[in-house]
């Protein structure tokens, strides 16, 4: 949509200091890439050629899912087409309304189906609504269930910018309000959202009543962005960068519609200053690109982090100037606090529009779109190890370079990129961005790619507090009790954790980013975990006399996995987290150890 919040034309000069400055190493591999959806694929399926793009992109267990403006494909993951269509039709959009626009799209690990949003609105009958479409299968290619947010009958305002973000019950889908004047949009409303209980949207069939609460548009509100949860989570996590350019406030909804109290719990964080961003030149061209403002435009959830990534004003190291700069914020969920915050931005250049994901390592990829008085609008990626020293990303690198200038004095560009983990390769993370593929009026295109770093760092362990540095502990045995010095705060933690004989074993069970306090009971082969996301036991019978207990993340789903190697047979035994199922190994030979993280 092109009605976006209006800001104080001023720039506040954010000197980045050490924030945000390069490491010397590179960024992530390509793995794959090709071109996605075009301008052109709007005017050959549906005779319209849009600004700005707004394009995001979803991967699956086979498929790439993208949908760009009004139109949508399926590539395989060689970016061969499958089918391309448009979104009026996939949708199902009412004949009575003639706006369409915000199309959004993710794949939900936990559930194994797609999400994806759409508004829909029509101004002369002032009414608008949201379509969200859920798979009922895990192939993007079969049927989808279709259902309308909105009373457009008593509710007589636009639902602008739709998100949708996910958790393991419920999805949330927020949007901006604006309200319809005669023949126009008018003033903004406020920031409202949606929780459904995402049981009756998985139930087949396309449940007509859907457990449903409903927060109303709040004026101190805007773009509250809803992160999809690559963990296991109950909670569901929004960010919003405040009117207060130093506060960035975090939501955490909390119960299911229907079955327990829904309920909102905001926490204000302090951050530096986020102004936003100038707009950015580009060669060969008078006409200045449209860099939006300082909302926030892509959220993450993953064990206990949630990242946040927006544009600002940043004057980089070295410049004279403001440019338009990428923001990253990492916020601990646990702790509701700011770990890490740091601007992003090269001398001479300007970077809009980031979209982020971490991978299951907790290493962290950015797109972005870039241009210069030198450069075309170009797609340029970036990103970190998990263990790199906090606020600093590696240099970016440049994936596809744009080949001509948008002449359209609106400058549109944006007003989002796409990002996703695969779920079947999740060290491997999906990025869409926004080029200009020749000199014209709206000549953008997208591009996509698949990243991965070539030697990612191994996840500190034993990590018993989630900081990301591992933690000195010991076990005694004659007692059952765990000491173990957290590196967070460097104090000691004490746990009373098993009976006489039993193993100590270590790791993240539970996939929320702390070691869980474990044994493992040769007599009975008996694993007793102590889960840290919920302090619940859990109880898990794998293994046999003589079997010695290994733990590793073996199906690369971020949680570890129970597993015993026998050295009678060579044979490993793992219960593979993500489905439960058995895989069994032989590799090995009497009196051979096992390389992976054994218990004795």
């Amino acid at each position: 949509m092109t009605t976006r919040r209006a800001t104080t034309l001023f720039w506040l000069l954010v000197v980045v200091a050490i924030l945000g400055q390069p490491l010397s190493t590179s960024a992530a591999n390509l793995l794959a890439q090709f071109d996605g959806l075009s301008n052109s694929d709007n005017v050959a399926i549906t005779g319209s050629s849009l600004l700005p793009p707004d394009n995001g992109v979803a991967v699956g267990k086979n498929d790439v899912f993208e949908m760009v403006n009004i139109v949508g494909r399926l590539t395989d993951k060689l970016g061969g087409n499958i089918s391309s269509f448009s979104l009026r039709s996939f949708f199902g959009v009412d004949a009575s309304f003639s706006g369409e626009s915000d199309p959004r799209v993710l794949y939900d690990v936990a559930s194994g189906r797609w999400f994806a949003t759409y508004l829909q609105f029509s101004i002369p009958r002032a009414s608008s609504s949201i379509i969200l479409a859920v798979s009922t299968t895990g192939d993007p290619r079969g049927t989808f269930c279709r259902y309308r947010l909105g009373n457009p009958t008593s509710e007589i305002f636009l639902q602008d910018f739709p998100m949708v973000g996910t958790s393991d019950d419920k999805i949330v889908v927020t949007y901006n309000g604006f309200a319809f004047l005669a023949t126009s949009i008018g003033g903004f409303i406020g920031g409202g959202a949606y929780v459904l209980k995402k049981a009756d949207l998985l139930a087949g069939g396309c449940a007509s009543q859907v457990g449903l609460v409903r927060l109303p548009p709040d004026s101190s509100r805007f773009t509250l962005q809803p992160a999809q949860s690559l963990g296991s989570t109950s909670d569901l996590f929004l960010a919003m960068h405040s009117r207060d350019s130093s506060t960035l406030i975090l939501f955490r909804i909390s119960g299911i519609p229907g079955v327990t109290s829904v309920t909102e719990t905001p926490v204000s964080l302090p951050i530096r200053a986020w102004a936003s961003p100038p707009q950015a030149l580009q060669a060969s061209s008078s006409v200045v690109l449209d860099t939006n403002d300082d909302r926030v435009l892509s959220v993450s959830w993953q064990q206990n982090s949630l990242w946040v990534a927006g544009t600002e004003a940043c004057t980089p190291p070295g410049d004279t100037a403001a440019r338009s700069c990428l923001r990253l914020i990492e916020v601990r969920t646990d702790t509701s606090s700011v770990r890490q915050d740091m601007s992003f931005g090269v001398t001479g250049q300007y970077y809009s529009f980031p979209a982020l994901r971490p991978d299951a390592a907790r290493n962290l990829h950015v797109v972005f779109t870039s241009s210069s008085a030198n450069s075309f609008a170009s797609v340029r990626v970036a990103g970190r190890l998990a263990t790199d020293p906090l606020n600093t990303l590696r240099p970016s690198i440049e994936i596809r370079a744009g080949l001509g200038a948008q002449t359209s004095l609106s400058g549109r560009m944006g007003d989002y990129a796409g990002a996703a983990v695969d779920p079947t390769a999740p060290l491997s993370v999906w990025v869409s961005g926004e080029y200009m593929g020749s000199t014209a009026s709206a000549p953008w295109r997208t591009y996509i790619a698949r990243l991965e770093f070539a030697n990612p760092a191994p996840a500190a362990h034993p990590d018993f507090d989630g900081d990301a540095k591992a933690d000195i502990g010991v076990y005694r045995p004659s007692t059952g009790i765990w000491y173990v010095l957290r590196s967070s705060d460097g104090t000691p933690q004490l746990v009373t954790w098993g009976a006489s004989g039993d193993v100590p074993v270590t790791g993240d069970f539970d996939g929320d980013g702390k070691t869980d306090v474990a044994t493992f009971r040769p007599s009975t082969g008996i694993w007793y975990i102590l889960r840290s996301s919920d302090g619940k036991l859990q109880q898990v019978t794998w293994g046999a006399p003589g079997d010695v207990p290994v733990t590793g993340d073996f199906d690369g789903d971020g949680k570890t996995d129970v597993a015993t190697y026998r050295p009678s047979t060579g044979i490993w035994y793992i219960l593979r987290s993500s489905d439960g199922k058995l895989h069994q190994v032989t590799w090995g030979a009497v009196g051979d150890q096992p390389l992976a993280l054994r218990h004795r």
